[in-house]
C-alpha cells in the first residue's frame, strides 16, 4: 500500500500544478490575448492526472478504510487550486509517517519475540 500510496501523492503534487499552471497562466492568456493554444497544451494533462488522483484516492481510502469526510477531503482537494498539496500535508505524509512507524514497531516486536524464544531454547537445552 505505500507504493500507491506514494503514486497517490506524486499525482497530487502533478495534478496540482498543472491545474495551477492552467488556472493563472494558460486561461488568462487564452482570454487576454486570445490565444488557446496553451489551454489545449496543459488540458489534456491535467485531465488525465484529475482522474488518475480520483481514482487513486479512492482505492487507498478504500484500501486504508478512510471515513467518507477524509476521502470527501481528499477528494474535494482535487478541485481546489492548491488543494493537492493541502491534502498531502495534512493526511497523505502522515499516512506514510505512520505506515514507517508500524513497519519500524513490527521489525523490533519481531526481533523481541525472536530473542525471547532464543533465550527459551537456551534454557531448555541447558537443562
Amino acid at each position: 500500500m505505500n507504493s500507491v500510496l506514494k503514486t497517490l501523492r506524486i499525482v497530487g503534487f502533478l495534478e496540482g500544478i498543472s491545474y495551477i499552471l492552467l488556472l493563472f497562466i494558460a486561461v488568462p492568456i487564452k482570454y487576454t490575448m486570445g490565444d488557446p493554444q496553451y489551454v489545449k497544451l496543459l488540458g489534456m494533462p491535467h485531465g488525465l492526472l484529475f482522474v488518475a488522483y480520483v481514482v487513486l484516492a479512492i482505492l487507498v481510502g478504500v484500501e486504508l478504510k478512510w471515513s467518507k469526510k477524509t476521502l470527501g477531503f481528499v477528494l474535494l482537494a482535487s478541485i481546489l487550486p492548491f488543494g493537492t498539496f493541502i491534502a498531502d500535508k495534512n493526511i497523505l505524509n502522515l499516512l506514510l509517517k505512520w505506515n514507517k512507524l508500524i513497519i519500524f514497531f513490527t521489525i523490533i516486536l519481531s526481533i523481541s519475540v525472536f530473542l525471547k524464544v532464543k533465550q527459551l531454547l537456551l534454557i531448555c537445552f541447558v537443562c
